[in-house]
C-alpha cells in the first residue's frame, strides 16, 4: 500500500470513528506506589464467562508499562457530569491528574468513587498491535451506580439525552 493511500485509509478511519459514539473510561492502575491513570474509549466487554474486559492502550503512555509490570487494571466508567476529569486525563503530560475527582485506593490500585461503573481486573494477555496494545483483563470485582454515562461523539465530550418510554 503506497504512503499516500495508507494515510487517505487512516484519515477515512478517523472520520468514520469520530461518528460512533463510544463510552468514556479513565483507566487505572498503581505500580510501585504511583498511580496512573489515561482517558479511554476503547474499552468493552469481550464475554461473561469468563468476565473478560478489553482495553486499547497506547504504548507510549506510562500506564501502559505500569500496568504490565502491576498486573492489574481498573476501568472507571465515567458519568454524564464527570467530562472535566476526562478531559484532565486525557491531556498528556498533566500534573498530578488524581486530584480532579474523588478518588479512593483499593487491593487493584486508585478508582473513581462517584463513576457510574468500576471494574477491577487481573491482567490476562497483552497484546501489541501498531502503537498500541490491547490489553485483556479478567474481571474480579465490580461496582455500579444509575448514572447517566459520558459519551465521546465528533470529538467531543458529550451526554445521552434519553427520550421518555411510550406508555
Amino acid at each position: 500500500m503506497s504512503e499516500n493511500n495508507h494515510e487517505k485509509i487512516a484519515a477515512g478511519l478517523r472520520a468514520t470513528m469520530r461518528r460512533v459514539a463510544s463510552t468514556v473510561s479513565i483507566i487505572t492502575t498503581n505500580h510501585n506506589g504511583s498511580d496512573y491513570g489515561i482517558t479511554a474509549t476503547s474499552v468493552t466487554s469481550v464475554c461473561l464467562s469468563p468476565p473478560v474486559i478489553l482495553a486499547c492502550i497506547n504504548q507510549s503512555t506510562r500506564l501502559y508499562n505500569a500496568v504490565l509490570a502491576a498486573g492489574y487494571f481498573t476501568a472507571n466508567y465515567l458519568a454524564d457530569h464527570q467530562a472535566g476529569i476526562a478531559q484532565v486525563f486525557g491531556t498528556p503530560n498533566t500534573p498530578d491528574r488524581f486530584s480532579t475527582g474523588h478518588w479512593n485506593h483499593g487491593e487493584y490500585g486508585p478508582f473513581l468513587v462517584d463513576a457510574m461503573g468500576v471494574l477491577n481486573c487481573e491482567l490476562s494477555h497483552s497484546f501489541t498491535f501498531g502503537t498500541h496494545s490491547i490489553l485483556i483483563g479478567k474481571v474480579v470485582r465490580t461496582s455500579a451506580r444509575e448514572a447517566d454515562p459520558l459519551v465521546y461523539f465528533e470529538g467531543e465530550f458529550s451526554r445521552i439525552v434519553k427520550e421518555p418510554k411510550a406508555q
